[in-house]
């Protein structure tokens, strides 16, 4: 899951990757709610690791 934006003269930022921990953190979700929203198709991680976590 990715936050986007322009950083400094108008020039895009690399986007910040968060594990879904965090994600919950900073959105007042639980983790389970994001997991459910990845499982229903609403929301879904930009990219998994090789061990499978949510990123």
């Amino acid at each position: 899951m990715t936050d986007q934006g322009e950083g400094r003269e108008g020039h895009a930022r690399e986007p910040e990757t968060l594990k879904v921990g965090e994600l919950a953190r900073r959105t007042g979700l639980s983790v389970r709610t994001l997991h459910h929203y990845d499982e229903i198709g609403l929301l879904s991680p930009a990219r998994r690791t090789a061990t499978v976590h949510r990123l």
